[in-house]
């Protein structure tokens, strides 16, 4: 309220600590320079406004987790999360973790916990995705990474598509189904081809110079530890 008597209301920012998965990567010094992948895979789920999803295909082995990990954390959403969406057991148990990380206060935690108590495997199944849209729908952004997602039919529940239902946000997938281009759900795709030969001498070039600074460093210690002054007298 002013001199005047007027009052104002001021929505401040929301401060509250991000959600995120941990996104385990390889030693910085032994990824290979993929920006430019790196920077269409932004453009590309930055291209509208709503839910955009972006699928990356290929092979086993092509580099499409580190790649989605890396773009991942180089976000700053309010929710940054990875899905195992290797199975359907694996799936459901990713999102009761979003779900746990989702739940600030503590009637949140009562009703989570009433939810993960149901015997019936379908209601509880149910109950738990509509938690979770809920939650992410309060959030102002949001990022779900859908890593090994290879089979679309028993997962296609789980993506987020409606605006109206998930909130706003996007949603980065990786497998290796090819077909999963032509996939209502999916808007745009990027294929990753496997490493090319000189890639794959570069990596390996890069983890042999890592494992050798490594073992450098605890011989060091180890000579630190073992010098004469460093000893403890008894």
């Amino acid at each position: 309220m002013n001199l005047f008597g007027m009052i104002y209301w001021v929505q401040f920012p929301n401060t509250s600590k991000p959600i995120r998965s941990d996104f385990f990567l390889p030693c910085e010094s032994t990824l290979l320079d993929r920006s430019k992948v790196l920077s269409t895979i932004d453009e590309k789920l930055n291209s509208k406004k709503g839910i955009r999803t972006l699928a990356l295909i290929g092979i086993g082995g092509a580099g499409k987790t580190t790649l989605a990990r890396r773009y991942a954390r180089s976000q700053q959403n309010s929710v940054v999360w990875e899905v195992n969406a290797e199975s359907k057991e694996s799936l459901i148990h990713s999102f009761e973790s979003l779900a746990h990380n989702l739940s600030k206060e503590e009637q949140e935690k009562v009703n989570l916990q009433g939810i993960l108590a149901i015997k019936e495997l379908s209601i509880r199944e149910e109950r738990l995705l509509s938690f979770v849209k809920d939650k992410l729908r309060e959030q102002d952004d949001w990022l779900l990474v859908y890593n090994n997602l290879d089979d679309m039919v028993q997962s296609q529940d789980y993506i987020p598509r409606d605006e109206n239902t998930w909130g706003k946000g996007r949603v980065l997938i990786t497998t290796t189904d090819s077909n999963i281009e032509s996939n209502n759900f999916v808007d745009t795709a990027i294929s990753i081809g496997e490493l090319s030969s000189e890639d794959k001498l570069s990596l390996f070039i890069r983890i042999m110079n890592n494992q050798e600074e490594i073992s450098k460093s605890k011989n060091l210690s180890e000579q630190t530890v073992m010098h004469p002054k460093n000893r403890t007298r008894g």
